[in-house]
């Protein structure tokens, strides 16, 4: 990903390990300028993070200034962004992004855990850099992050100390090799393609990426995985998006029952779609294709 925040070192973390980040690492001096670092499950130790995503809704949460918060989707969960006048660029960039979601978007920025009083810890991103990018840039920002997470398990096992630290700090943990595994079918790629364990090859512009087979389900007994829902709901909302304006997700009803599903999973794979930034909700009740 040359060109893009060369000068800042950050690490590559996907949405679902982030927000289950809620571990402060104790700071070693007195300065009160030393930066705080967070202990994430896999054992990294981080301050700035960078994520690339898709940008579908920013809100300005501000009262007398500006503050604009974010929210950015990986195939994992949902990064929340915030900017405001401390950080004058990256909301410049956010402001300007409003009129033109859903975006691919690239961030750098600093690790803010907040607790809320109810034993939950709220996890988010105070940008530093805000940056609208390409697919490529995010398909390659989602392989360099799975090599970064596998990368990142094998030390762990390897160091005895980081793995009593990290066994101490989460005694349940989210299974980040599968999470990985995911990430690399929700690109659609081959399924036969290996999960990247070296530098990964550069990943094709989607337009050459075979899309996924949708399942006929007239044609098949088996039922459908989850990944298959996903495929053939969002499908529908391609076909039904005719003139641009988005798809009613009441009239997604009868054509998913036709294929097996339930309403129950229509609602987990709409909503799986986009937790992964594959569509948004402009409105309630009303879902779009990302890249319309």
């Amino acid at each position: 990903m040359a060109g893009i925040f060369e000068r800042m070192k950050a690490a590559r973390l996907f949405a679902s390990e982030l927000k289950a980040t809620t571990v402060e690492v104790p700071k070693k001096g007195g300065d009160q300028y030393e930066s705080q670092l967070y202990l994430t499950q896999t054992g990294a130790k981080a301050a700035r993070v960078m994520v690339v995503g898709t940008a579908t809704e920013i809100e300005d949460i501000g009262t007398d200034n500006n503050f604009y918060r974010m929210r950015v989707s990986d195939p994992t969960g949902v990064h929340f962004v915030t900017a405001g006048q401390y950080q004058p660029e990256a909301a410049k960039v956010m402001q300007e992004l409003i009129e033109r979601l859903p975006a691919f978007v690239a961030v750098i920025g600093k690790v803010s855990l907040y607790n809320n009083g109810e034993n939950t810890t709220l996890v988010s991103i105070r940008a530093e850099q805000v940056a609208i990018v390409d697919e490529n840039v995010r398909d390659t920002w989602l392989l360099e992050t799975a090599k970064a997470t596998l990368d990142r398990i094998s030390a762990l096992k390897a160091n005895p100390v980081l793995e009593q630290e990290v066994a101490a700090a989460y005694p349940t943990r989210e299974n980040y090799k599968e999470i990985v595994k995911k990430v690399m079918l929700s690109m659609k790629s081959d399924v036969g393609s290996p999960i990247p364990t070296s530098t990964p090859a550069p990943t094709p512009p989607a337009a050459q990426v075979p899309a996924a087979k949708i399942p006929d389900a007239a044609s098949s007994d088996e039922p459908m995985s989850d990944e298959d829902m996903k495929n053939f709901v969002e499908q529908q909302i391609i076909t039904r998006n005719t003139k641009g304006q988005g798809v009613k997700i009441e009239t997604l009803g009868n054509p998913c029952k036709g294929a097996g599903m339930k309403l129950t999973q229509l609602e987990t794979a709409i909503q799986g779609l986009m937790n992964e930034g594959r569509i948004y909700e402009p409105k309630l009740g009303l879902v779009m294709p990302t890249g319309v």
